[in-house]
């Protein structure tokens, strides 16, 4: 459609007044489409045309010309006075859309930002020189880092470039290519797709559903979804748009989490995706970074994440401006995120060692009674567990009942475990133990809840031997045991660890390699084997027949802990002369192997509120199996991104126990400096299982403190420290 046909149904609409929309105003913005890089402009003062103009370049060029026109004819107009609206013609759209004209409201906050836009924002405050310096001689003196940094935020927007750029012309093309890259099918580059995950470092789990959404768009609503986007930027109609058919996949099972509703698709995402089709007027969205950094300039960013995103924009485009003014190293957006990556509050510049945040290991909340201490713990816990967590979820009562949902779920894949301290809580409930154990009818040393995160945490930095992310739809786990846990000289699964072996020992030297079910199994057993237990012969079945090839198995370490995982990789073999006792084998890759005693994995990270049976080979049933911390032990991979998974442990009324006899010599560990991996390690020996023990530096001690309770005097003073 020519721009003459497109201004006549222009014109008319505005005689009809279809452009308005909900309370009525004095002043009308309009921005009319044209193509691609040609927008018109008009202001109407009681619905009279007052002043129009062509722009030549994107929307957000268009708004910031409508909003200068109404600066310079009425300098005193409010947000209250003004409602802007956008025209899209529905009739270029491919005919995905009925005949009608398309007018779409701009939400009040990107109002807001405009208006602060033409008033010249500015960050009026000396800080951002210091910043601007800090960072331009970072730039200067580690050039080469800094440029490997930025060329791995570029390969990621180039590569999304090519495809968001064949939406309007090459749209299944376009789709395949999103796909592949979003699936980490891309093989353009090896690195493509690890630097989009360090891009969306938080955002797992959105990048999952994202790519199933992909799978299931037709053609058509692909095209509607996309060009709405590139077309009018991050609007809430947009987002809605893109919940819409989200909330269409609902019920398939196949999203991950579907009950987190609004945070399906995020505006983090989004704005990843609009950076690379326009990277000069949209910039990479990390929403804490940003958060932070704009609180230097005691700029406090509003609940909304979309009015969120647009004063990061203006920020954006203001320091930019700034930067090109006075000489500092910052050119385009690219340096702009950057620059908000590096930040560092406490230093006002750029950290020249790191871009990561350092979250306190311990914390005490304290205060008299009713000053939502407890209440507080899970926002608390929440920005440990995942350090970009929507802030909105954190402080809008609305959201509350989402957050507790959010903290229930790291609860139940036991990345959050709760104790209350009182005067009767010891040591031996705290770190171990000497428990009667019914089972075995005898004592046993058990780990006490601490001494369970601890061994859970240390788990995911151990380092692995191969990864394997496994579909659970076609694979089943089973339990092993292989050898005595309990013998110092366990030498069948010390051979089996080297070997890339599972060996049974159930079936005596009896060769079941022709066997072809469970009923000839059972018959060469009993007439063989010369033992008539029936579960010998039902284990052999298991071992053969049950395991397929990919299939996991877990080996335990008694009925609490397990202590490898590996993919199964071979059929059954027998070895009649082998060097140990046991002649039934199949082959394995390794995937997590514990280096020691110390190193064993607490049952909780693999099952869901149960314990290992004593049998020694069984199928896990895969309603009982805690698969997000499986699948970070096996893929190095958590729900929130690549990074290494945090956890928690809540001790309520802290200064009710005895902490000098509670902790112990864990008193000295729990130091941030002596934890596992840092500049003064520590470890101890423990008293009841001898085991060398440290503190990993991913487990986060976070207190409530009641300061009107008398026995706050017994907080040990080295707690207090800390």
């Amino acid at each position: 459609m020519s721009t003459e046909e497109i201004n006549q149904r222009i014109q008319k609409s505005i005689v009809n007044r279809e452009y308005r929309k909900g309370k009525e105003t004095r002043f009308y913005i309009l921005t009319v489409k044209y193509d691609d890089n040609h927008y018109g402009v008009k202001l109407l003062d009681n619905h009279e045309e007052i002043e129009s103009a062509d722009i030549i370049g994107r929307l957000d060029a268009a708004k910031k010309a409508a909003m200068e026109m109404l600066w310079n004819k009425f300098p005193t107009a409010t947000i209250s006075d003004a409602t802007m609206v956008h025209y899209k013609d529905e009739l270029s759209n491919k005919g995905n859309r009925p005949s009608r004209i398309g007018w779409q409201k701009e939400l009040n906050s990107v109002l807001k930002g405009l208006f602060a836009q033409a008033e010249s924002f500015s960050l009026n405050n000396s800080n951002l020189d210091r910043i601007l310096e800090r960072f331009s001689e970072y730039r200067r003196v580690n050039e080469k880092e800094y440029d490997l940094e930025r060329q791995s935020k570029l390969s990621v927007l180039n590569r999304l470039a090519e495809w968001m750029n064949l939406i309007s012309s090459e749209t299944e093309q376009a789709k395949k290519g999103l796909l592949d890259l979003f699936a980490g099918r891309d093989a353009s580059n090896k690195d493509l797709v690890k630097n989009m995950e360090r891009l969306l470092t938080s955002q797992y789990q959105q990048v999952r559903n994202f790519k199933v959404l992909l799978e299931e768009l037709s053609i058509g609503e692909f095209y509607e979804l996309f060009t709405e986007l590139i077309d009018n930027g991050l609007t809430l109609e947009v987002r809605k748009h893109f919940n819409t058919h989200y909330e269409k996949l609902l019920t398939s099972g196949k999203l991950i989490n579907p009950n987190r509703g609004s945070l399906l698709i995020t505006v983090q995402l989004l704005a990843l995706l609009l950076s690379a089709h326009d990277p000069n007027n949209y910039i990479l969205y990390q929403p804490n970074e940003f958060s932070r950094f704009l609180e230097t300039f005691d700029i406090t960013f509003p609940n909304d994440v979309l009015e969120r995103y647009e004063l990061c924009l203006i920020a954006a485009r203001y320091v930019l401006q700034y930067s090109s003014e006075n000489g500092y190293l910052v050119y385009d957006f690219i340096d702009i995120c950057n620059l908000v990556m590096m930040f560092d509050s406490s230093s006002l510049g750029g950290n020249s060692d790191n871009m990561n945040k350092t979250v306190a290991k311990n914390l005490i909340l304290y205060g008299p009674p009713g000053t939502g201490k407890t209440y507080n713990v899970i926002n608390h816990a929440l920005e440990v567990l995942n350090p970009d967590v929507e802030l909105d979820l954190l402080t809008n009562p609305a959201r509350r009942d989402e957050a507790v949902q959010l903290y229930n779920r790291y609860i139940e894949s036991n990345q959050v475990v709760f104790c209350t301290f009182h005067q009767s809580y010891s040591y031996e409930d705290f770190v171990e133990g000497i428990r009667f154990v019914k089972e075995s009818e005898g004592y046993e040393v058990r780990d006490g809840v601490f001494k369970r995160i601890c061994n859970a945490a240390r788990a995911v930095v151990t380092k692995k031997k191969h990864t394997y992310d496994f579909d659970l739809s076609t694979i089943n786990f089973h339990k092993i045991s292989l050898g005595n846990s309990k013998d110092a000289n366990d030498d069948i699964y010390d051979y089996c660890v080297q070997n890339n072996k599972i060996a049974l020992g159930w079936g005596n030297q009896v060769d079941y390699g022709q066997c072809s079910d469970k009923i000839t199994i059972r018959e060469r057993y009993f007439g063989l084997a010369n033992d008539e237990r029936k579960f010998g012969a039902d284990a052999v079945h298991r071992f053969k027949h049950g395991i397929d090839i990919d299939d996991i198995v877990i080996v335990s370490n008694g009925n609490y802990k397990a202590r490898a995982i590996g993919k199964v990789t071979g059929e059954y073999e027998y070895d009649e002369a082998g060097v140990i006792d046991y002649h039934h084998f199949r082959n394995v890759e390794w995937l997590w192997v514990s280096k020691d005693d110390a190193d064993i994995v607490p049952v909780e990270r693999i099952l869901l509120d149960k314990n290992f049976q004593q049998q020694a080979i069984y199928m896990l049933a895969k309603e009982d199996l805690n698969i997000e911390s499986l699948r970070e032990l096996i893929t190095g991979r958590n729900e929130q991104g690549t990074g290494e998974s945090q956890f928690v442990i809540v001790i309520d009324e802290i200064n009710r126990g005895n902490i000098s006899k509670i902790f112990g010599e864990l008193i000295t560990l729990i130091e941030p400096d002596k934890r596992l991996g840092q500049k003064n390690e520590i470890s101890v020996t423990l008293p009841y299982s001898g085991y060398k023990f440290n503190v990993p530096s991913n487990v986060h001690i976070l207190g409530t403190m009641n300061t009107s309770d008398r026995s706050i005097a017994l907080l040990d003073t080295a707690l207090r420290r800390l």
